[in-house]
């Protein structure tokens, strides 16, 4: 079922005889706001789940450049390098194992709840569709009667408006107490969204800097490693020009003048 679907068959009724267009306008209203409420925790549900998969997609991106660079020569060959490469493999290991605990806790607080969220619409969508139904039926009562009552007041045709009546008392009783109940559901649900949803976002959040601020420490320690205290050595090219010149000088000062 979908709200699509749902919206439509309310929307086709909105002229009943048994009910004014500012009250079918104002249920009309109702459903879209829970239509739009489930299409954002649908986002959030998704987004949710995407944001464990990209953590997980960046930590293999960094095993990857990591097993990458130690397969190179000269970062084996440099004592500094190979040190930085070891540490930056061990704060892997411990990020797989963060992220684990991450995700586990981010399925529990984040995308757990909303998910029990999303499962309360299709319940209300057949409530709609059966309040709807009862609304049909009384109008449909509505307006047998109000045919009987043009009718010549005879015996006969007054027993069957006596009827008539009666079957129109039972579907009115039966559609109003639907129709109440199903209203105040609706505004409980999207007036408690924010509070439904909001110790939810703040445990995310706290989450996410835990993670973060474990990551940015491991980081700096990784730096360290690749900080040489030694300026850097320049490169074939220059050392070759650097000891032409000191050879030219040599030769200037041994020269007879």
């Amino acid at each position: 079922m979908n709200w699509e679907r749902v919206l439509k068959e309310t929307q086709a009724i909105k002229a009943s005889s048994v009910l004014s267009t500012g009250e079918s306008r104002d249920f009309l209203f109702r459903a879209r706001k829970l239509e739009e409420l489930e299409n954002i925790s649908q986002m959030l549900h998704k987004d949710s789940k995407a944001l464990a998969e990209r953590d997980a997609e960046v930590l293999k991106a960094q095993k990857k450049l990591v097993h990458d660079l130690d397969a190179r020569p000269p970062i084996q060959e440099d004592k500094t390098l190979t040190e930085g490469l070891r540490e930056w493999k061990e704060h892997i290991k411990q990020q797989e194992d963060l992220l684990a605990t991450t995700a586990s806790d981010m399925n529990k607080v984040m995308v757990e709840p909303v998910k029990k969220l999303i499962n309360v619409f299709p319940a209300i969508q057949t409530a709609i569709r059966k309040r709807n139904h009862l609304l049909n039926e009384y109008d449909k009562c509505q307006q047998k009667v109000d045919k009987q009552k043009k009718k010549e007041r005879t015996g006969p045709n007054l027993v069957k408006l006596d009827t008539l009546q009666k079957a129109l008392n039972n579907a009115k009783e039966e559609f109003e107490s639907e129709n109440t109940a199903l209203c105040k559901k609706m505004s409980d649900l999207y007036e408690q969204r924010t509070q439904y949803i909001l110790p939810s976002v703040h445990a995310l959040i706290n989450l996410q800097t835990r993670q973060l601020g474990e990551t940015y420490r491991a980081c700096v320690e990784i730096e360290k490693h690749f900080k040489s205290p030694n300026p850097i050595n320049p490169n074939p090219t220059d050392r070759h020009t650097l000891t032409d010149k000191n050879r030219f000088q040599e030769f200037k000062a041994l020269s007879i003048v």
